[in-house]
Protein backbone atom coordinates (compact mmCIF):
# COMPACT_ATOMS: atom_id res chain seq x y z
CA UNK A 1 0.00 0.00 0.00
CA UNK A 2 1.54 3.29 -1.06
CA UNK A 3 1.54 6.53 0.90
CA UNK A 4 -1.42 8.03 -1.01
CA UNK A 5 -3.63 5.05 -0.19
CA UNK A 6 -2.74 5.30 3.53
CA UNK A 7 -3.60 8.99 3.60
CA UNK A 8 -6.92 8.36 1.87
CA UNK A 9 -7.81 5.64 4.37
CA UNK A 10 -7.00 7.90 7.33
CA UNK A 11 -9.18 10.65 5.88
CA UNK A 12 -12.13 8.29 5.53
CA UNK A 13 -11.74 7.18 9.16
CA UNK A 14 -11.68 10.73 10.53
CA UNK A 15 -14.61 12.15 8.57
CA UNK A 16 -17.35 10.70 10.83
CA UNK A 17 -15.70 12.10 13.95
CA UNK A 18 -15.32 15.50 12.39
CA UNK A 19 -18.96 15.60 11.43
CA UNK A 20 -19.95 14.63 14.96
CA UNK A 21 -17.97 17.39 16.66
CA UNK A 22 -17.74 20.27 14.20
CA UNK A 23 -20.07 23.22 14.80
CA UNK A 24 -23.44 22.78 13.15
CA UNK A 25 -26.81 24.46 13.47
CA UNK A 26 -27.17 23.57 17.18
CA UNK A 27 -29.51 25.87 19.04
CA UNK A 28 -31.01 26.32 22.48
CA UNK A 29 -34.63 25.64 23.27
CA UNK A 30 -36.45 28.33 25.21
CA UNK A 31 -35.86 28.38 28.97
CA UNK A 32 -38.41 26.64 31.14
CA UNK A 33 -40.09 28.25 34.13
CA UNK A 34 -38.08 29.15 37.21
CA UNK A 35 -38.17 26.59 40.01
CA UNK A 36 -38.91 27.32 43.68
CA UNK A 37 -36.75 29.76 45.63
CA UNK A 38 -34.01 28.06 47.64
CA UNK A 39 -34.67 30.25 50.70
CA UNK A 40 -37.71 31.81 52.32
CA UNK A 41 -35.79 34.96 53.31
CA UNK A 42 -32.32 36.48 53.24
CA UNK A 43 -31.81 36.19 49.41
CA UNK A 44 -32.39 32.83 47.79
CA UNK A 45 -31.86 31.55 44.25
CA UNK A 46 -34.33 30.26 41.67
CA UNK A 47 -33.10 28.15 38.71
CA UNK A 48 -34.45 27.50 35.23
CA UNK A 49 -32.89 25.34 32.51
CA UNK A 50 -32.94 24.80 28.75
CA UNK A 51 -31.91 22.05 26.33
CA UNK A 52 -29.65 22.24 23.32
CA UNK A 53 -31.10 20.94 20.04
CA UNK A 54 -28.16 19.26 18.34
CA UNK A 55 -27.45 16.86 15.50
CA UNK A 56 -24.43 15.36 17.24
CA UNK A 57 -24.61 11.69 18.18
CA UNK A 58 -21.74 11.50 20.66
CA UNK A 59 -23.68 13.00 23.57
CA UNK A 60 -22.14 16.48 23.24
CA UNK A 61 -23.45 19.66 21.65
CA UNK A 62 -22.18 22.91 20.17
CA UNK A 63 -24.55 25.37 21.82
CA UNK A 64 -22.76 28.33 23.36
CA UNK A 65 -23.55 29.51 26.86
CA UNK A 66 -25.00 27.86 29.94
CA UNK A 67 -27.93 25.51 30.15
CA UNK A 68 -28.98 27.13 33.43
CA UNK A 69 -30.17 30.57 34.34
CA UNK A 70 -30.35 31.92 37.88
CA UNK A 71 -32.11 34.80 39.57
CA UNK A 72 -32.34 35.97 43.16
CA UNK A 73 -35.58 35.78 45.12
CA UNK A 74 -36.95 36.37 48.63
CA UNK A 75 -34.41 39.12 49.26
CA UNK A 76 -36.15 40.45 52.37
CA UNK A 77 -34.31 40.09 55.67
CA UNK A 78 -35.01 37.09 57.86
CA UNK A 79 -36.80 37.71 61.19
CA UNK A 80 -34.66 38.76 64.12
CA UNK A 81 -33.34 35.72 65.94
CA UNK A 82 -33.40 33.42 62.89
CA UNK A 83 -30.66 30.78 62.76
CA UNK A 84 -27.76 31.37 60.37
CA UNK A 85 -28.51 29.57 57.07
CA UNK A 86 -25.24 27.61 57.01
CA UNK A 87 -25.67 26.74 60.68
CA UNK A 88 -29.19 25.54 59.88
CA UNK A 89 -27.80 23.13 57.26
CA UNK A 90 -25.14 21.78 59.65
CA UNK A 91 -27.71 21.30 62.40
CA UNK A 92 -29.59 18.84 60.17
CA UNK A 93 -26.91 16.30 61.12
CA UNK A 94 -27.21 16.90 64.89
CA UNK A 95 -27.44 13.75 66.99
CA UNK A 96 -27.11 11.51 63.93
CA UNK A 97 -24.77 8.58 64.27
CA UNK A 98 -21.27 9.57 63.12
CA UNK A 99 -18.62 6.90 63.52
CA UNK A 100 -20.37 5.57 66.61
CA UNK A 101 -20.92 8.96 68.27
CA UNK A 102 -23.51 11.72 68.17
CA UNK A 103 -22.53 15.37 67.87
CA UNK A 104 -23.94 18.88 67.67
CA UNK A 105 -22.58 20.29 64.40
CA UNK A 106 -21.51 23.90 63.79
CA UNK A 107 -20.37 25.57 60.55
CA UNK A 108 -16.66 25.28 59.78
CA UNK A 109 -15.29 28.28 57.85
CA UNK A 110 -11.69 27.16 57.36
CA UNK A 111 -12.24 24.93 54.29
CA UNK A 112 -10.74 26.10 50.95
CA UNK A 113 -14.10 25.98 49.13
CA UNK A 114 -16.69 28.12 50.94
CA UNK A 115 -19.52 26.52 48.95
CA UNK A 116 -19.02 23.05 50.41
CA UNK A 117 -20.97 22.19 53.56
CA UNK A 118 -18.15 21.67 56.03
CA UNK A 119 -19.16 21.33 59.67
CA UNK A 120 -17.33 20.82 62.95
CA UNK A 121 -18.61 19.04 66.07
CA UNK A 122 -18.98 21.31 69.08
CA UNK A 123 -15.95 20.97 71.33
CA UNK A 124 -13.94 18.88 68.82
CA UNK A 125 -10.94 19.76 66.66
CA UNK A 126 -11.85 18.10 63.34
CA UNK A 127 -14.23 19.06 60.55
CA UNK A 128 -16.20 16.96 58.08
CA UNK A 129 -17.64 17.70 54.63
CA UNK A 130 -21.27 16.63 54.92
CA UNK A 131 -22.25 17.77 51.42
CA UNK A 132 -20.26 18.73 48.30
CA UNK A 133 -22.32 21.92 47.98
CA UNK A 134 -24.34 24.11 50.29
CA UNK A 135 -27.89 25.12 49.40
CA UNK A 136 -28.06 27.88 46.79
CA UNK A 137 -28.21 31.29 48.45
CA UNK A 138 -25.88 30.40 51.32
CA UNK A 139 -23.48 33.33 51.96
CA UNK A 140 -19.92 32.41 50.98
CA UNK A 141 -18.43 34.42 53.82
CA UNK A 142 -19.78 36.12 56.91
CA UNK A 143 -20.47 39.80 56.37
CA UNK A 144 -20.00 39.76 52.57
CA UNK A 145 -22.44 39.88 49.65
CA UNK A 146 -21.23 36.82 47.69
CA UNK A 147 -23.53 33.79 47.73
CA UNK A 148 -23.12 30.19 46.63
CA UNK A 149 -24.87 29.25 43.38
CA UNK A 150 -24.63 25.74 41.96
CA UNK A 151 -21.64 25.03 44.21
CA UNK A 152 -19.67 28.13 43.15
CA UNK A 153 -19.22 31.43 45.00
CA UNK A 154 -20.78 34.20 42.92
CA UNK A 155 -20.60 37.95 43.35
CA UNK A 156 -23.89 39.86 43.35
CA UNK A 157 -23.95 43.29 41.71
CA UNK A 158 -27.24 45.15 41.30
CA UNK A 159 -29.17 41.91 41.62
CA UNK A 160 -27.13 40.15 38.89
CA UNK A 161 -24.58 37.36 39.27
CA UNK A 162 -21.09 38.15 38.01
CA UNK A 163 -18.72 35.51 36.64
CA UNK A 164 -21.30 33.17 35.03
CA UNK A 165 -20.52 31.79 31.60
CA UNK A 166 -23.42 33.65 29.99
CA UNK A 167 -21.96 36.25 27.58
CA UNK A 168 -24.47 38.81 28.78
CA UNK A 169 -23.28 38.65 32.41
CA UNK A 170 -19.61 37.76 31.96
CA UNK A 171 -17.12 40.28 33.34
CA UNK A 172 -14.99 41.91 30.66
CA UNK A 173 -11.25 42.23 31.16
CA UNK A 174 -9.78 45.75 31.13
CA UNK A 175 -8.45 47.14 27.86
CA UNK A 176 -4.91 46.24 27.05
CA UNK A 177 -5.11 42.51 26.56
CA UNK A 178 -4.69 39.67 29.00
CA UNK A 179 -4.12 40.67 32.61
CA UNK A 180 -3.08 38.51 35.55
CA UNK A 181 -5.05 38.65 38.76
CA UNK A 182 -4.32 37.05 42.10
CA UNK A 183 -5.90 37.06 45.52
CA UNK A 184 -4.02 38.98 48.18
CA UNK A 185 -4.59 37.91 51.80
CA UNK A 186 -3.95 39.70 55.06
CA UNK A 187 -2.98 38.29 58.44
CA UNK A 188 -5.55 36.53 60.59
CA UNK A 189 -6.70 38.60 63.54
CA UNK A 190 -7.25 37.59 67.14
CA UNK A 191 -9.51 34.63 67.89
CA UNK A 192 -12.97 35.62 69.09
CA UNK A 193 -12.96 33.01 71.87
CA UNK A 194 -10.29 31.55 74.13
CA UNK A 195 -11.74 28.03 73.93
CA UNK A 196 -14.69 25.97 72.71
CA UNK A 197 -14.47 27.40 69.21
CA UNK A 198 -13.98 30.94 67.96
CA UNK A 199 -13.37 32.70 64.65
CA UNK A 200 -10.47 34.59 63.11
CA UNK A 201 -10.84 36.96 60.16
CA UNK A 202 -8.46 38.35 57.56
CA UNK A 203 -8.75 40.52 54.46
CA UNK A 204 -8.95 38.86 51.01
CA UNK A 205 -8.69 41.21 48.02
CA UNK A 206 -8.22 40.90 44.27
CA UNK A 207 -4.89 42.27 43.01
CA UNK A 208 -4.01 43.18 39.42
CA UNK A 209 -0.41 42.13 38.79
CA UNK A 210 0.58 45.02 36.57
CA UNK A 211 4.39 45.48 36.47
CA UNK A 212 3.98 49.23 36.16
CA UNK A 213 0.99 49.76 38.42
CA UNK A 214 -0.02 46.80 40.61
CA UNK A 215 -3.29 47.67 42.31
CA UNK A 216 -6.38 46.32 44.01
CA UNK A 217 -9.43 45.89 41.78
CA UNK A 218 -13.00 44.70 42.17
CA UNK A 219 -13.23 41.04 43.11
CA UNK A 220 -15.37 40.37 40.05
CA UNK A 221 -12.16 40.22 37.96
CA UNK A 222 -10.73 37.36 40.04
CA UNK A 223 -14.10 35.59 39.96
CA UNK A 224 -14.31 35.95 36.18
CA UNK A 225 -10.95 34.17 35.82
CA UNK A 226 -12.16 31.28 37.97
CA UNK A 227 -9.68 31.88 40.78
CA UNK A 228 -10.34 29.99 43.99
CA UNK A 229 -10.89 32.54 46.71
CA UNK A 230 -8.80 31.95 49.84
CA UNK A 231 -10.84 31.76 53.05
CA UNK A 232 -11.28 35.05 54.87
CA UNK A 233 -12.07 33.37 58.18
CA UNK A 234 -11.18 30.24 60.02
CA UNK A 235 -12.10 28.44 63.20
CA UNK A 236 -9.70 28.71 66.13
CA UNK A 237 -9.25 27.59 69.72
CA UNK A 238 -11.45 24.57 69.21
CA UNK A 239 -10.30 22.86 72.41
CA UNK A 240 -13.01 22.50 75.08
CA UNK A 241 -13.14 25.10 77.79
CA UNK A 242 -11.94 23.57 81.06
CA UNK A 243 -12.64 26.76 82.98
CA UNK A 244 -14.11 30.15 82.22
CA UNK A 245 -15.11 33.37 83.92
CA UNK A 246 -18.74 34.11 84.74
CA UNK A 247 -20.05 37.52 85.75
CA UNK A 248 -23.13 38.82 87.53
CA UNK A 249 -25.05 41.93 86.57
CA UNK A 250 -23.59 45.29 87.49
CA UNK A 251 -24.95 46.91 90.63
CA UNK A 252 -26.65 50.27 90.67
CA UNK A 253 -24.52 53.41 90.50
CA UNK A 254 -22.83 54.29 93.79
CA UNK A 255 -24.01 57.92 93.63
CA UNK A 256 -27.27 59.69 92.86
CA UNK A 257 -25.51 62.56 91.09
CA UNK A 258 -22.15 63.10 89.46
CA UNK A 259 -19.64 60.33 88.73
CA UNK A 260 -19.63 57.03 90.60
CA UNK A 261 -18.97 53.35 89.98
CA UNK A 262 -20.79 50.05 89.57
CA UNK A 263 -19.55 46.66 90.71
CA UNK A 264 -20.27 43.07 89.77
CA UNK A 265 -19.11 39.65 90.82
CA UNK A 266 -16.52 37.89 88.65
CA UNK A 267 -15.83 34.23 89.35
CA UNK A 268 -14.22 31.20 87.74
CA UNK A 269 -16.33 28.13 86.92
CA UNK A 270 -15.66 24.67 85.53
CA UNK A 271 -17.31 22.93 82.54
CA UNK A 272 -20.32 21.90 84.69
CA UNK A 273 -20.77 25.35 86.20
CA UNK A 274 -19.06 24.58 89.49
CA UNK A 275 -17.07 27.39 91.09
CA UNK A 276 -13.29 27.10 90.95
CA UNK A 277 -10.41 29.04 92.42
CA UNK A 278 -9.29 32.02 90.35
CA UNK A 279 -6.00 30.27 89.52
CA UNK A 280 -7.96 27.82 87.33
CA UNK A 281 -8.76 30.77 85.00
CA UNK A 282 -5.29 32.31 85.21
CA UNK A 283 -4.71 31.87 81.45
CA UNK A 284 -7.86 33.83 80.59
CA UNK A 285 -8.43 37.58 80.58
CA UNK A 286 -10.40 38.45 83.71
CA UNK A 287 -13.47 40.61 82.95
CA UNK A 288 -13.55 43.91 84.86
CA UNK A 289 -15.42 43.87 88.16
CA UNK A 290 -15.84 47.66 88.33
CA UNK A 291 -16.97 50.21 85.78
CA UNK A 292 -17.60 53.93 85.91
CA UNK A 293 -21.12 55.36 85.88
CA UNK A 294 -22.51 58.85 85.64
CA UNK A 295 -25.65 60.42 86.99
CA UNK A 296 -27.01 63.95 86.50
CA UNK A 297 -24.59 66.59 87.73
CA UNK A 298 -24.69 67.38 91.43
CA UNK A 299 -26.00 70.88 92.26
CA UNK A 300 -23.92 72.13 95.17
CA UNK A 301 -26.01 75.26 95.78
CA UNK A 302 -29.44 74.38 97.13
CA UNK A 303 -31.30 77.08 99.06
CA UNK A 304 -34.62 78.64 99.84
CA UNK A 305 -36.12 80.78 97.10
CA UNK A 306 -38.94 83.28 97.40
CA UNK A 307 -41.18 85.33 95.12
CA UNK A 308 -42.23 88.94 95.56
CA UNK A 309 -44.98 89.53 98.10
CA UNK A 310 -48.45 89.84 96.72
CA UNK A 311 -50.98 92.61 97.42
CA UNK A 312 -52.10 93.34 100.96
CA UNK A 313 -55.51 92.06 101.95
CA UNK A 314 -56.38 95.49 103.41
CA UNK A 315 -55.37 99.03 102.63
CA UNK A 316 -55.38 100.05 106.32
CA UNK A 317 -56.02 98.83 109.87
CA UNK A 318 -53.80 95.79 109.32
CA UNK A 319 -53.88 93.14 106.65
CA UNK A 320 -51.61 90.37 105.45
CA UNK A 321 -49.78 89.61 102.27
CA UNK A 322 -48.29 86.35 101.00
CA UNK A 323 -45.44 85.11 98.90
CA UNK A 324 -44.39 81.71 97.67
CA UNK A 325 -41.46 79.88 99.24
CA UNK A 326 -39.68 76.85 97.74
CA UNK A 327 -36.46 74.84 97.87
CA UNK A 328 -34.51 74.99 94.57
CA UNK A 329 -31.02 74.50 93.20
CA UNK A 330 -29.23 77.15 91.17
CA UNK A 331 -30.99 75.95 88.00
CA UNK A 332 -34.40 76.29 89.70
CA UNK A 333 -34.90 72.54 89.79
CA UNK A 334 -37.28 71.77 92.70
CA UNK A 335 -35.66 69.95 95.62
CA UNK A 336 -37.14 68.32 98.75
CA UNK A 337 -37.61 70.98 101.43
CA UNK A 338 -35.57 68.99 103.94
CA UNK A 339 -32.48 69.64 101.79
CA UNK A 340 -32.87 73.37 102.48
CA UNK A 341 -33.55 72.92 106.21
CA UNK A 342 -37.00 73.43 107.66
CA UNK A 343 -35.65 75.58 110.54
CA UNK A 344 -34.42 78.27 108.16
CA UNK A 345 -37.55 78.34 106.00
CA UNK A 346 -38.54 81.96 105.23
CA UNK A 347 -41.99 83.12 106.24
CA UNK A 348 -44.57 83.06 103.51
CA UNK A 349 -46.99 85.54 105.25
CA UNK A 350 -46.45 88.95 106.88
CA UNK A 351 -48.56 91.80 108.22
CA UNK A 352 -49.08 94.91 106.14
CA UNK A 353 -50.89 98.33 106.15
CA UNK A 354 -51.27 98.41 109.93
CA UNK A 355 -51.98 102.16 110.04
CA UNK A 356 -55.53 103.12 111.17
CA UNK A 357 -58.04 103.80 108.48
CA UNK A 358 -58.97 107.50 108.19
CA UNK A 359 -61.96 106.56 106.07
CA UNK A 360 -63.84 103.36 105.51
CA UNK A 361 -62.00 100.88 103.27
CA UNK A 362 -63.96 100.42 100.11
CA UNK A 363 -61.61 98.24 98.02
CA UNK A 364 -59.98 94.99 99.09
CA UNK A 365 -56.51 94.51 97.65
CA UNK A 366 -56.54 90.73 97.72
CA UNK A 367 -54.22 88.52 95.67
CA UNK A 368 -54.98 84.82 95.53
CA UNK A 369 -51.73 83.19 96.77
CA UNK A 370 -52.16 79.92 94.85
CA UNK A 371 -52.89 81.50 91.50
CA UNK A 372 -49.43 80.74 90.11
CA UNK A 373 -48.78 77.36 91.69
CA UNK A 374 -46.58 75.15 89.56
CA UNK A 375 -44.95 78.16 87.85
CA UNK A 376 -41.28 78.54 88.78
CA UNK A 377 -41.08 81.99 87.19
CA UNK A 378 -40.40 84.79 89.71
CA UNK A 379 -38.40 82.84 92.32
CA UNK A 380 -35.13 84.40 93.53
CA UNK A 381 -32.69 83.19 96.18
CA UNK A 382 -33.70 84.18 99.68
CA UNK A 383 -31.18 86.45 101.43
CA UNK A 384 -32.25 86.98 105.07
CA UNK A 385 -30.61 90.36 105.66
CA UNK A 386 -31.76 92.02 102.47
CA UNK A 387 -35.18 90.47 102.74
CA UNK A 388 -35.84 91.80 106.23
CA UNK A 389 -34.54 95.22 105.30
CA UNK A 390 -36.77 95.49 102.27
CA UNK A 391 -40.00 94.44 103.94
CA UNK A 392 -42.12 97.07 105.85
CA UNK A 393 -42.16 96.55 109.60
CA UNK A 394 -45.62 95.80 110.90
CA UNK A 395 -45.30 98.33 113.78
CA UNK A 396 -44.11 101.26 111.67
CA UNK A 397 -46.88 103.94 111.88
CA UNK A 398 -47.93 106.37 109.17
CA UNK A 399 -46.30 104.35 106.35
CA UNK A 400 -49.25 103.08 104.42
CA UNK A 401 -48.46 100.67 101.61
CA UNK A 402 -51.27 100.96 99.12
CA UNK A 403 -49.38 99.21 96.31
CA UNK A 404 -51.17 101.32 93.78
CA UNK A 405 -54.65 100.90 95.33
CA UNK A 406 -56.53 103.61 97.19
CA UNK A 407 -58.25 103.11 100.54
Amino acid sequence: MNILQVLALLLLLTVPNLTQTQPSHDRWEAFGAYGPCSRTCGTGVAVRSRKCITSRTDGGHNCLGSSKSFRICNTHECPVGSKDFREEQCSQFDQMDFQGRRYTWLPYYGAPNPCELNCIPRGETFSYRHRPAVTDGTPCYVGRSEICVDGICRLLAHGEFLGLDDPETAVALPLGGKRTYIYKTGVYGECSAACDGGMQHRSVECLLQDPLNPRLVEESYCIAQGLLRPPSQQACNMHPCTAEYRVSSFSGCSVTCGEGHQTREVFCVGPRGERLADRACSRLVRPPAVQACRRPSCHTSISWHVTEYGLCTRSCSGGVRERRVGCFDTDLNPQPEERCGSASRPSSVEACNIQPCSTAQTVLSVQVPGAHEGIVRGFVPYVPDLSSASRPHPNTPNEPNFTGIGP
